[in-house]
């Protein structure tokens, strides 16, 4: 039996109607492209709006160094390399009113025991002395073992955020498609952490931040399928102390079809985002306005 090309070709256009729909930005969201990211920021990672600067790093495979971007044009406008620090695999950004901390724990392959944060004061990122940061080491105190798993284990982090005298990691995890929380102290040291929460977030999650305001903690991440990826935000609020998911969450498709990494709330609640180049797509600079919770 013969397939009718007609009936081929509007198949074909159904199929492509529903992938736009599916990839649409939820209602009341809106995403403004800033920029094209400079070649040298092809994998940035890492997002932190501080001291109205926004700062990011690049993925594995960079030197240390830390890059001060133009909020309106992606432009770099400063370096810092940390001289006693190595970029394994760094991740993501916080900070808190002196201090900036530098995940360096992504693990996709799942043998990874070297797992660390760099912590640096902020003041000497805008000096002529390169900043010496100091190290918290850490593990994940429910991981059975550290077998080569790429991508088929759910003990990869990349999503890292400070709150009071903490740090919280959310787990970006291939199996459960969920994050789990773990929580590490700020003070320079060793650390072995167990998870204390998780939720169902239905994809990875790339990278966090938290807005001290409003008490908002923010969630980007993807889900991967046939046609790319499918870019989304979870809100969480009114929540008590650090047991985040215990109020309320919201989540909102974004429409970005790339592979989104860095995440930094700006001023009035807007959020900075940034993608990894990868092919012809991605390595660019958003802003995403989030509806107003009713």
């Amino acid at each position: 039996m013969k397939f009718p090309i007609s009936l081929f070709l509007l198949l074909l256009l159904s199929s492509c109607q529903n992938i736009s729909e599916k990839h649409a930005p939820s209602p009341g969201v809106v995403v403004a492209e800033i920029a094209e990211l400079p070649a040298a920021l092809a994998e940035s990672s890492g997002l932190e709006y501080t001291d109205e600067q926004l700062w990011t790093h690049n993925d594995s495979g960079d030197a240390p160094i830390l890059y001060r971007i133009d909020a309106a044009t992606g432009e770099i406008l400063q370096k810092v390399e940390i001289p006693n620090a190595e970029n394994v695999d760094w991740e993501d950004l916080t900070a808190t009113a002196a201090t900036l901390f530098i995940g360096d724990f992504g693990n996709n392959l799942g043998n990874r025991q070297d797992l660390r944060i760099y912590k640096i004061n902020t003041p000497s990122l805008t000096t002529d002395t390169l900043p010496t940061a100091e190290i918290i080491d850490f593990s994940y105190a429910d991981q059975p073992g550290f077998i080569f798993a790429k991508e088929q284990h759910d003990y990869n982090g990349e999503a890292l955020i400070a709150l009071a005298d903490s740090l919280y990691i959310f787990s970006k995890n291939h199996l459960a498609q969920d994050t789990r929380v773990y929580a590490l102290p700020q003070r320079a040291g060793r650390y072995a952490s167990a998870s204390y929460r998780n939720f169902g977030v239905k994809g990875l999650i790339t990278a966090a931040d938290f807005d001290s305001k409003n008490r908002i903690l923010y969630l980007l991440g993807y889900q991967e399928g046939l046609f790319g990826y499918q870019t989304f935000v979870w809100r969480f609020s009114d929540f008590p102390d650090s047991d985040f998911f215990a109020g309320r969450a919201e989540r909102f498709e974004l429409g970005i079809n790339e592979q989104t990494e860095g995440l930094a709330v700006g001023e009035n609640g807007a959020l900075f985002l940034t993608s990894e180049r990868e092919n012809l797509l991605g390595g660019r600079l958003y802003r995403v306005l989030l509806p107003v919770s009713r």
